[in-house]
């Protein structure tokens, strides 16, 4: 039986949602305990929020120098 608790549980979900939509992949090392799931977790959100923040910049200076030619 599984003695988890469901805080546990849940981050566990949640471990696997934000690897699967941020398509980092499970890799040969994986976090193994609720404190390491929820760091990784963590760590994924500020990638991802990076990520969008610099195509969003990208974007804007792509934008700015088409409007000036």
């Amino acid at each position: 039986p599984d003695d988890s608790t469901l805080a546990e549980r849940y981050t566990a979900s949640l471990y696997w949602d934000f690897t699967t939509m941020t398509t980092v992949g499970y890799g040969d090392l994986t976090p193994k305990s609720t404190q390491e799931r929820r760091f990784a977790i963590g760590a994924m959100m500020v990638g991802a929020s990076v990520f969008g923040w610099m195509m969003g910049q990208c974007t804007t200076l792509v934008a700015n120098a088409a409007a000036a030619s």
